[in-house]
């Protein structure tokens, strides 16, 4: 029996030394992922090439289970993980002993455990525990595990009074009992379906079954860092006043929300998820090309989560490139070579290196594609060394095909591209969720119909209502868009709508209030369309920014036209002393005297 003991043991802990360091550098490369996003999904994720792991080298694989929990019990402060680790590696000594085993590695993990036990159990300020209660839990454990291998009659009474004591004297339910104490319960299940069923040899598989019941207790939900807490996306954006803003200069240049929704408050682990929905739009972009677009932005793109099916595809088909690199290396380095280039040109346009106008930029994957196609071709070899279009069979043909659709698709696009307003008009239609998509579009219809002399006045004022239009769209999809709405107040003007214009002005004025240019617009607008009594209110704020001369005559007009004499006079009097060389605001006040003087004679 001892024997067949330690024929399995030797079985466990020998494997293929690559295999082993493929699978553990995936596993550690996402338990990075995962203190980097403090999402505990990729925790998950992380165990999965320890199972294989763990079927190549028993030892190996339990090690690194054991120094993970450790590693997420320092970045995640997440003190669960310590009992996790307590009852890993205390468990794992003590199957090595039972296996008549070395247990050298396993007592230095167990001692490196409990120590990192009482040490981060010291930060951890909401837990009240004395001295004697971690003492106390640590022995617990041992006295447990050498229960468990030894009589496992009593380790089951031994639980059964552990969960007792923690009901009736810390007063919790056995819901709320956390991980130390379902860890005890599974443990001892484990336990006797191993005594009855020893050919399954399931105490082995102890660890993961700890590790999975523990992650079924995490609140994932709660981690995350928001870097602006409690602060909305509309809050932020009344908090930002305006384009000139030092919103985020990773890209080299202020960018605004349209262009990046990163650049508002958002997570780490939005920022990672975020990054692999824009792969994978790359990606769909490499398969085929079938829907091109000028411009992305804010809503096309936008900061997502998780949650979203998108994002979990892109993962899983960039998380199968980089396996294929590293499976392909030997026997087809091509292969591996492409993949890596294509990632390395990638992903620094994931938003992840820094952030990217637009989220998304076709123009930038260029060097990408070139890695790409050259995965393709390794493919193609792969599938076929002896390729060759002159022996044409089926893979020849469906290169030929895929050539020939390619092509199709390429000249089609080119018809775009007759000139800027043509290729926005094309892709708006599937862009209409875009902002940025949208304001790009109307300006360049508003510079169309001003620069183009040739053009028929019918026609200009067509393009400039097309243009209207879109500046509309835009500011509906974000109602904080400041150079749209100005924009839109100002076509407003050359279409002579000018209740609409002062309408964008004054959204305007509520994201800006510094903004002067926009008070003289929506003045003019306010005297066109007649609107005395917001022309006086406008032209109070505007004085109250800058009190210049003209700003007197404005003020001095606003209380002119709602009938207000004699304040017109007093400002226009205030004027000529700050300014006496003025000889606008000399005329103004002789006019509004003179008209007063033959009202009152009228009067008279």
């Amino acid at each position: 029996m001892e024997k067949i003991k330690s024929l399995q043991w030797e079985r466990l802990t020998k494997g293929s030394l690559v295999s082993t360091g493929l699978y553990s550098a995936v596993s550690w490369g996402l338990l990075g992922v995962t203190i980097y996003t403090d999402y505990y999904v990729f925790f998950i994720v992380s165990i999965v090439p320890l199972l294989w792991v763990l079927s190549f080298n028993y030892r190996s694989g339990m090690l690194q289970l054991i120094g993970q929990c450790l590693v997420m019990v320092f970045f995640s402060k997440d003190f669960h993980f310590i009992d996790s680790a307590l009852l890993l590696s205390v468990g794992y000594f003590f199957f090595t002993k039972n296996q008549k085993t070395n247990s050298f590695y396993p007592a230095i993990f167990a001692g490196v455990t409990i120590t990192c036990f009482f040490i981060f159990q010291y930060f951890e300020k909401e837990v009240d525990f004395s001295i004697f209660g971690k003492v106390l839990k640590v022995l617990a454990v041992i006295v447990y595990f050498w229960l468990f291998f030894q009589k496992r009659i009593i380790a089951l009474i031994f639980t059964v009074l552990i969960v007792l004591m923690s009901v009736i004297i810390w007063n919790k339910s056995a819901i709320d009992l956390g991980v130390f104490t379902y860890s005890l319960i599974v443990l001892s299940l484990v336990g006797f379906i191993d005594y009855w069923k020893p050919k399954f040899n399931l105490i082995r598989f102890i660890p993961l079954v700890i590790l999975v019941f523990y992650l079924f207790q995490v609140d994932w939900s709660a981690n995350s860092i928001v870097l602006k807490e409690q602060e909305t996306i509309e809050q932020w954006a009344q908090r930002v006043p305006s384009a000139d803003s030092d919103i985020h200069r990773d890209s080299g240049r202020t960018l605004e929300y349209v262009e990046n929704t990163l650049v508002a408050p958002h997570t780490r682990s939005e920022r990672v998820s975020t990054g692999f929905f824009v792969l994978g739009e790359y990606a769909r972009i490499m398969l085929f090309p079938k829907e091109l677009s000028f411009y992305y932005g804010y809503e096309k793109v936008h900061t997502t989560s998780w949650l979203s099916i998108w994002v979990w595809v892109s993962l899983v088909f960039h998380s199968g490139l980089i396996f294929g690199a590293f499976y392909f290396l030997r026997s087809n380095p091509v292969i591996s070579v492409a993949i890596g280039w294509y990632l390395i040109s990638i992903l620094l346009f994931s938003n992840w290196v820094e952030l990217v106008a637009g989220m998304v930029g076709e123009r930038l994957v260029f060097v990408a594609s070139s890695g790409f196609c050259l995965l393709l071709g390794g493919i193609v070899f792969a599938i076929k060394s002896d390729f060759s279009f002159k022996k044409r069979g089926v893979v020849e043909y469906l290169v030929i095909f895929a050539l020939v659709l390619l092509a199709g698709r390429t000249v089609i696009r080119n018809a775009d591209w007759k000139d800027a307003v043509t290729l926005m008009r094309h892709d708006i239609i599937h862009l209409d969720n875009s902002a940025q998509a949208h304001n790009l579009l109307a300006t360049n219809l508003m510079k169309e119909s001003l620069d183009n002399t040739r053009l028929l006045p019918t026609n200009r004022m067509a393009l400039q209502q097309e243009a209207y239009h879109h500046f509309v769209r835009a500011t509906e999809i974000w109602p904080y868009f400041f150079n749209a709405w100005y924009d839109r107040g100002r076509v407003a003007t050359y279409l002579a709508e000018w209740k609409e214009a002062a309408f964008s002005f004054e959204k305007v004025v509520e994201l800006d209030s510094t903004f002067l240019p926009a008070y003289y617009a929506a003045l003019d607008a306010y005297d066109r369309s007649g609107n005395s009594r917001q022309y006086l209110n406008t032209a109070r704020l505007l004085f109250s920014y800058e009190k210049k001369e003209g700003n007197y005559e404005l003020l001095a007009r606003g209380y002119y036209l709602n009938n207000e004499i004699d304040s017109a006079l007093y400002v226009l009097e205030t004027g000529i002393d700050l300014f006496p060389g003025d000889e606008g605001l000399r005329s103004n006040y002789n006019q509004i005297r003179d008209l007063k003087h033959s009202d009152d004679i009228t009067e008279r």
